[in-house]
């Protein structure tokens, strides 16, 4: 690190940078000029190098001339045959045009070009010489070649576009022949036997059948089948309409008398009739009335007050005698009985005559059945070789078809390919370019000729500078981490009240056996190691946290208090937040509620200024740790945000863990923070305890453990442990 960063103690109990806070500053431009200007001549020697090499080999590359030419390839239009002969007649331009740029690139044309150009070349570099462009429509194809004069370069572009123009008429003439000889091939060859031997099958199906329209013949077939099965199911529900008749008949025959009830021939009285009459007429204006008004109604009331009148004449009509006279007894068959025997003979005999056809269709249905399954078979085989037959002819129709295109295509619509535009001499070489090449070299040579002022500087300043890491040379060290102190502080101090209720100072710890400067000097070492986390004097104070490795004691809290409590004495600007939010302490020594705190200060309810307490003249700030039943998470998002809020205007930030087994709790602020300080307690044992803790933080992620603060010093088996265990000490470098 810079010298600017370290810190010492002042002779009044305060810490001072070495050279001050501020002596680094980043470098700018005017050091940069400043560099350049004190190593000119290490500058203007690379500035020359470059450029003069840069002139040297421009003017020993031998100019390169490029040449284009361009060809347009007229297709004829496509015509109306099936898509897998017109593909095969004529397929797709892109396609075309890459085989052909495959076949043009191959080494008996490029020996044709050779001899045509009279060019001494090897068909490697006239291969590489040569290069073929197609537009993107596929009837275009610029070609470009190198050549050392301007010339050269027009008459090789030139020959190969009247090589390849050459070459396309062949092909397509070469692949029209091609085509049609293989379609002729096909259609009187194997095409024809095909046509032929379907047409055979087809005809001999027919022979063994015995007619000449097998479909008609199974049409018919089938539709006399259709039409038994037909009047079968008729002659069925005409059965059972019969029978159900008949049950009804046979019912009202049993139900009927045969003859009519003997009686008398009788003279009706008129009177009674008349009144009959006039009581059916006037119930007949009653129902028709009953539509417009209701029972109650006067009209209704006045019919029923006639029809009761009408009654009661007929009831008096009927007193002085009868109301009718017997005359002659009358006897006859009854015509209901009679009628209804008459229609069930007819029925019995519809039954019998449903029955017999019922029978006879069954019979025909067993004889025509087989012949059904029979005619399945064969309408098969004959739609089948139809087939055949049809896509054979199909077949030959198309081929013959195709051949008569490729002849009239040949006749009347020939591809034509015919230059678009004829290679001219270059007026100046495609390469080297003087002009770029210059820029080029005067560009690279400026910044070479800054770098090697840089390195020049930097090797020349390098005795002189102090090693960009600190090192914990001469520490002990705990299960691979060194030693910062020993603190001999094991309980949370208590508030001191005589140094006034706003500075928030705790009480000084003293030790029983050295006094309180040992304790306060092994706290200012602590102090010195974790300011050596920053980066450069401009970065911004590093966060601390300390964990304990021991769930439940009160060491990580007592040594965060004493800590902040010395280095505020010292003048340092100290922040120190209580993140144990399961078991809140701090707020106690510092004489300050639980909440609101940093569970608040998570969950966006407050701000961290705002709830922070600042006493010692503004140089102490405490974060408490919120309400213990806050189920606010701790994200290493949210606690990144709050460490770098409190960063500004403080020296350290100091943060009071959990316990390292506390893992759900610990993993998100090891992961924010800049560096892990682990705190043993007193009388734990110190290997074992350290060994455990950095097991359980590096368990998927990798901490910056800056060291351990032991809570007391080291016992002698202890001490023998960890050596034994750990083994030579190795120098210790600071992390970031």
């Amino acid at each position: 690190m810079d010298d600017s960063n370290l810190l010492q103690p002042s002779g009044d109990g305060r810490f001072v940078p070495v050279h001050g806070v501020a002596a680094a500053a980043p470098v700018t431009g005017g050091d940069v000029l400043g560099i350049v200007g004190r190593r000119w001549k290490i500058a203007l020697l690379t500035f020359a190098v470059v450029v003069g090499a840069s002139f040297y080999l421009t003017s020993r590359m031998k100019p390169v001339y490029v040449a284009t030419a361009q060809v347009y390839v007229d297709n004829p239009s496509r015509n109306s045959m099936p898509g897998s002969i017109l593909e095969l007649i004529n397929p797709g331009n892109g396609a075309g045009l890459d085989t052909e740029m495959e076949v043009l690139r191959s080494r008996p044309v490029l020996n044709e070009v050779k001899k045509k150009s009279g060019l001494l070349y090897p068909i490697e570099e006239l291969r590489q010489r040569i290069q073929f462009a197609p537009a993107p429509g596929g009837q275009i194809m610029t070609i470009s070649a190198k050549g050392t004069t301007a010339k050269e370069a027009a008459r090789l572009a030139n020959v190969m576009m009247y090589v390849y123009m050459a070459n396309v008429q062949a092909q397509r003439k070469k692949q029209s022949a091609a085509t049609t000889q293989n379609l002729e091939e096909e259609m009187n060859g194997a095409g024809r036997r095909r046509m032929e031997k379907a047409s055979d099958n087809l005809a001999d199906f027919m022979a063994r059948l015995g007619t000449s329209d097998p479909g008609e013949y199974f049409t018919k077939r089938t539709q006399q089948y259709n039409d038994v099965l037909v009047s079968l199911d008729e002659q069925r529900r005409e059965l059972n309409l019969q029978r159900k008749k008949r049950e009804k008949l046979v019912q009202q025959i049993n139900t009927l008398p045969h003859t009519i009830v003997p009686g008398w021939v009788n003279r009706r009285n008129p009177v009674i009739d008349e009144y009959r009459k006039a009581i059916h007429d006037l119930e007949t204006k009653r129902r028709q009335k009953l539509d417009d008004f209701t029972p109650e109604s006067d009209e209704i009331r006045e019919i029923d007050a006639e029809i009761g009148a009408k009654t009661k004449g007929i009831q008096e009509a009927l007193l002085p005698g009868k109301a009718t006279t017997r005359i002659a007894e009358n006897v006859a068959l009854n015509s209901d009985y009679t009628s209804a025997l008459s229609q069930r003979i007819a029925t019995d005999v519809s039954i019998e005559v449903a029955e017999a056809g019922i029978t006879e269709n069954k019979a025909l249905l067993a004889r025509l059945s087989p012949e059904q399954r029979r005619l399945a078979t064969l309408r098969n085989q004959y739609e089948a070789l139809l087939r055949v037959r049809e896509s054979t002819v199909g077949t030959h129709e198309q081929l013959r078809r195709g051949i008569d295109d490729i002849r009239v295509k040949s006749a009347t619509a020939e591809q034509r390919v015919r230059p678009l535009e004829l290679a001219l001499p270059p007026t100046a070489p495609r390469s080297p370019n003087p002009t770029l090449n210059a820029l080029l070299s005067v560009a690279l040579g400026a910044f070479l000729a800054v770098v090697m002022a840089l390195y020049t500087e930097y090797l020349a300043t390098a005795g002189r500078r102090r090693p960009e890491t600190v090192t914990w040379e001469g520490l002990p060290r705990v299960a691979g981490l060194p030693v910062l102190a020993s603190v001999p502080a094991a309980a949370l101090p208590a508030p001191a009240s005589s140094l006034g209720s706003d500075s928030l100072l705790p009480a000084r710890t003293a030790d029983a056996n050295n006094g309180a400067l040992n304790t306060e000097d092994a706290l200012r070492e602590i102090g010195y190691c974790l300011l050596h986390l920053r980066q450069t004097p401009a970065a911004p104070a590093p966060a601390v946290v300390l964990v304990g490795t021991r769930s439940g004691d009160e060491s990580t809290a007592a040594v965060a208090a004493q800590l902040a409590a010395t280095l505020v004495r010292d003048g340092l600007r100290v922040t120190l937040i209580d993140a144990d939010r399961a078991q809140p302490r701090l707020n106690r020594v510092f004489g300050a509620p639980d909440a609101p705190g940093l569970a608040d200060v998570l969950a966006g309810r407050a701000r961290a200024q705002d709830v922070l307490h600042v006493g010692a003249d503004g140089n102490l700030r405490f974060l408490a740790a919120g309400d213990p039943a806050d189920t606010t998470p701790a994200t290493e998002k949210g606690l990144r945000r709050v460490f770098a809020d409190l960063r500004k205007n403080t020296d350290l930030v100091i943060v009071s863990g959990p316990s390292a087994f506390s893992v759900p709790a610990v993993a998100p602020l090891q992961r924010a923070a800049d560096g892990v300080v682990l705190v043993t307690p007193p009388g734990a044992p110190v290997g074992e305890s350290v060994a455990r803790a950095r097991r359980l933080l590096t368990n998927g992620y990798q901490p910056h453990l800056v060291g351990v603060v032991l809570g007391e010093a080291a016992r002698d088996e202890d001490a023998a442990a960890t050596a034994a265990t750990v083994g030579p000490e190795r120098p210790q470098g600071t992390a970031r």
